[in-house]
């Protein structure tokens, strides 16, 4: 701590986002170890999204939510992604679902309803 500079506050976008993502792979890697190996439901919806920068004026954007059972018995519902899709056709709205648990190694076939 003593070699520290003084006026170091580590708040840069890039600081800030890197940080950001260490919480997130956390978050997510805790919610994957309480789901284990059980059923799951999940619960998407997207919605468009409508930004104020003149490149860019609107995308759609997929919410995931995990529901399961814990060993307890009680239902936990967790927040688990937020995914920009270019359509929001059956079959992009899959793909991405498809990818997304593929990438934290959750079983598509452990989908209930």
């Amino acid at each position: 701590m003593g070699n520290a500079q003084q006026n170091a506050k580590y708040i840069s976008y890039q600081i800030q986002k890197k940080n950001l993502q260490v919480f997130i792979r956390n978050v997510k890697s805790s919610i994957h170890y309480e789901i284990g190996d059980t059923r799951f439901c999940l619960i998407n919806d997207w919605r468009v999204e409508y930004a104020w920068r003149a490149n860019e004026s609107r995308r759609e954007q997929m919410t995931l939510v995990i529901r399961f059972v814990v060993r307890s018995g009680f239902i936990r519902e967790r927040f688990f992604d937020i995914v920009h899709v270019k359509y929001t056709t059956a079959l992009t709205l899959k793909e991405e679902i498809s990818f997304v648990l593929s990438n934290h190694n959750l079983n598509v076939q452990n989908i209930r309803g």
